[in-house]
């Protein structure tokens, strides 16, 4: 199926599956975030795309083997854990997927509330002081 798709969706399937076979965290956050922002390139410049139910539903998926993972990383440093947060809060790419999964699993939804609050006291105290 992949070899149907645009060179630009092609590139953002083989980043989604390095991040799945990535061994620490930084680079599977940085490959996951480096594919949705193409996802987000080609839906600009293609609103009516063929392939966003595709989009959509690889996004659904990768945010449910993220939320999933988020308990193996409970030892994160701070600045890889604040690059997930980017994801699923501040940059808004994965928030809506993420709400829903957090919805209908409660498990999923634990897994995400133990891994915002991993560093958020440190964050919201740096960001009091700034």
């Amino acid at each position: 199926m992949k070899s149907t798709l645009p060179e630009d969706l092609q590139q953002a399937c083989d980043l989604l599956d390095r991040a799945d076979r990535a061994e620490n965290a930084f680079d599977r956050q940085r490959d996951l975030h480096q594919a949705l922002e193409i996802f987000e390139k080609h839906l600009g410049r293609n609103p009516n795309s063929p392939h966003r139910q595709l989009i959509n539903d690889l996004k659904a998926s990768h945010a449910r083997r993220l939320l999933k993972i988020l308990p193996d990383l409970g030892t994160i440093e701070m600045g890889a854990w604040f690059h997930y947060l980017l994801l699923f809060v501040l940059e808004n790419r994965l928030a809506k997927e993420t709400e829903v999964l957090r919805k209908q699993d409660h498990r999923l939804k634990q897994n995400y509330e133990n891994f915002v609050s991993l560093h958020k006291d440190t964050l919201e105290y740096a960001l009091g002081k700034a």
